[in-house]
């Protein structure tokens, strides 16, 4: 048990050279767990998950599909309360492209 923390943390130290610590976490999670998807809003981390065979999502493609679903509101107006609230950073080019896609199955 000891080792898979030890190989845990080696990973998370490997990954932390290009993205941040809980993105990292969140992909070695996600790799133990054999999970099929990873949620993260950073760019590269999404890029690292994909390159290992996850399917990436992030905070608006996961509000877009709660809209589509009828569980949320609309999404930009929630994006919109997130930048307002806590300074959440995306285009609005990204906002569109995951309201076009949420329409694929996760």
């Amino acid at each position: 048990m000891q080792r898979c923390a030890t190989v845990d943390k080696t990973n998370v130290a490997l990954l932390r050279l290009v993205i941040d610590e809980g993105e990292a976490e969140a992909l070695i999670q996600a790799q133990e767990k054999s999970a099929a998807f990873f949620i993260g809003d950073d760019k590269r981390a999404r890029e690292i998950a994909e390159a290992q065979g996850l399917k990436s999502v992030g905070t608006v493609g996961i509000l877009a599909r709660l809209e589509l679903e009828g569980r949320a509101g609309e999404t930009m107006v929630l994006v919109q309360e997130l930048r307002d609230l806590f300074n959440f950073r995306v285009a609005n080019e990204i906002v569109a492209q995951a309201i076009a896609a949420a329409t694929e199955p996760l």
